[in-house]
């Protein structure tokens, strides 16, 4: 019997592991060995300047996972979908003396990066309307972009609650948007080391009533040529499709792991 893949689980802007729980726990109980991944770029002291914290991160952690002869599969969340790309470049099987290494990703209305662009590029140039710019040091000053500062998700009076969490119940809703953390706007301007999606098996799962980020962007970018699809569907749930239906989340990762669920 073959062994299963970990599951390294890359969190998307603003949200901590909490957010992932369900999808871990969920993992967890059906065999898999897992990991929910915590990204410098949210929730710290000071904001990083750049992607590479994330990326050294992110890749630490899946490297963890190789040195134990374990294939790891990747599943992405939102922003996560750029990290956990780029922190995938040279640990596919090929580039590792175990032949272990990333078998496969998992883009949960995630950014599909394309190797030097950038995310402000990839949005156009722009920043959400729903983004605040904040100065870390002194927040009645300017935020000038690509210089150190914060965002936060309430930009043109934007509830956070309903970008994120609208189909979810009250109390989760609630308390989801109390552990969201202040993201690092520095890590919108480096640009992807890696189009890891047009290398190694790739699955994306696309959320069809999502106010972040719309189904429509989602779908474009599963059909942008030359990646390696397996499997792409849909769920009608809004940004945080592990929290509104987990069980549904879960089983969606775990078939994208080989499993017949």
């Amino acid at each position: 019997m073959s062994t299963k893949p970990a599951v390294a689980i890359v969190p998307g802007a603003f949200y901590e592991r909490w957010h992932y729980r369900l999808l871990h726990d969920g993992l967890e109980k059906a065999g898999y060995k897992v990991t929910t991944i915590a990204l410098p770029s949210t929730g710290n002291e000071k904001p990083t300047k750049d992607l590479y914290p994330d990326l050294d991160t992110a890749s630490s952690a899946i490297k963890s996972y190789i040195d134990q002869d374990l294939n790891v599969v990747v599943v992405m969340h939102s922003y996560g979908g750029l990290v956990g790309s780029c922190a995938s470049k040279g640990l596919l099987p090929a580039d590792q003396p175990n032949g272990k290494g990333v078998v496969g990703l998992v883009y949960l209305c995630a950014g599909v990066p394309m190797e030097g662009y950038s995310f402000i590029q990839g949005v156009g140039g722009q920043h959400f309307p729903w983004m605040t710019l904040i100065n870390a040091e002194d927040p009645s000053a300017e935020a000038i972009p690509n210089t150190g500062i914060w965002i936060w998700p309430t930009g043109n009076g934007t509830d956070p609650g309903q970008l994120f969490f609208q189909d979810c119940d009250a109390a989760t809703r609630e308390e989801a948007v109390k552990r969201l953390g202040y993201w690092s706007e520095g890590c919108m301007w480096t640009p992807a080391t890696f189009t890891a999606w047009q290398e190694i098996e790739s699955n994306y799962l696309i959320t069809l009533e999502d106010v972040g980020l719309p189904a429509e962007q989602q779908e474009m970018m599963t059909q942008i040529p030359g990646g390696k699809w397996k499997r792409v569907e849909k769920i009608a749930t809004g940004h945080s499709p592990f929290l509104s239906k987990p069980d549904e989340t879960v089983a969606f990762v775990r078939q994208c792991c080989g499993e017949e669920v």
